[in-house]
């Protein structure tokens, strides 16, 4: 996923540069996908509400912000969850492209699962084709599929990924090894929660946040859970960008216009001491001046906005 974050930064930082709008809310809205997928649910809900709030976006370039809101809310357990879900649908059967169509359908099955719908209508279910999806979505796909009871006469091959290649032979510790070396403590905690670990698969939804999940453990009655508190729970999380609380109290200043002269007073700190904090800013932005940052926080509101609610 490292290499992925770095791919990523690199492409917004080139489109920032070049004025190339359009594309760069795209590609945030994939980086708002790599924090979905890292378990960062809270920080891709505001990454993917930054990108759909931007006027003058075609459909094709807020579609994986679409798909990331919904399967985020999803999880977290939001009221209007379903609501958000019905739009990404909505979208993607009109873009009418597979890679945006697999992966309503694979967050539709486990919305299902969620919910306890075992008689969940899944429309276009049926002309998905195994052979044109990837081995992750395939797995991720028949992995939903499964818990739900709704496996379809798929083959399960060897070029699945582990977690999933386990899960679907029934192998659930292992699988929640796997899944855990892939560094997945959600998909870890659903294999975990299908052997007699339903309180360690429940501590490890309460880390993440997976409210949804939480109540879905306790449908499935596999063991006492405590009655959930009431309330949301946010869980605790770095920032994207791996700033330090410091560096972004500065990065605020400076989107303020304060100099370094001007933030040293400001936070009774050396002018050195804020060199050095502009100076990883800079490093960690991807950005070669002042003015770069600015712009980068003008087009990614998200990055103070996550910043001052973690």
């Amino acid at each position: 996923m490292d290499a992925a974050a770095d791919l990523l930064d690199e492409g917004i930082a080139f489109d920032i540069a070049h004025d190339l709008d359009s594309w760069t809310y795209y590609l945030v809205g994939r980086k708002a996908q790599l924090s979905f997928e890292r378990d960062l649910y809270e920080e891709a809900l505001a990454i993917a509400k930054d990108v759909l709030r931007r006027d003058n976006q075609t459909l094709l370039m807020r579609m994986p912000a679409m798909i990331i809101q919904a399967r985020a809310k999803i999880r977290l357990g939001h009221d209007d969850a379903a609501v958000c879900l019905q739009q990404a649908v909505d979208a993607a059967e009109k873009i009418d492209e597979p890679q945006y169509l697999v992966s309503i359908r694979i967050a539709q099955l486990e919305a299902a699962v969620l919910a306890h719908d075992t008689g969940a209508v899944i429309a276009g279910m049926d002309t998905l084709s195994q052979d044109s999806l990837s081995p992750r979505k395939r797995g991720e796909l028949l992995f939903w599929a499964q818990l739900l009871g709704r496996l379809p006469d798929w083959h399960i091959d060897d070029d699945l990924p582990d977690g999933f290649r386990l899960a679907l032979k029934q192998n659930w510790t292992e699988a929640a090894t796997a899944f855990a070396q892939e560094q997945s403590s959600y998909l870890k905690a659903w294999a975990l929660g299908n052997t007699n670990a339903a309180q360690e698969a429940d501590d490890l939804f309460a880390q993440i946040g997976a409210v949804a999940a939480r109540k879905a453990l306790r449908q499935l009655a596999l063991s006492e859970l405590a009655a959930l508190p009431r309330g949301p729970y946010r869980a605790t999380r770095q920032h994207p960008y791996g700033l330090t609380k410091k560096e972004q109290v500065v990065l605020g200043l400076i989107t303020e216009g304060e100099s370094n002269a001007q933030i040293a007073e400001h936070l009774s700190r050396s002018q050195r001491t804020i060199e050095n904090h502009v100076s990883s800013i800079l490093s960690k932005l991807r950005c070669k001046n002042r003015l770069e940052v600015v712009l980068r926080v003008q087009r990614e509101g998200w990055i103070l906005a996550t910043a001052a609610a973690s």
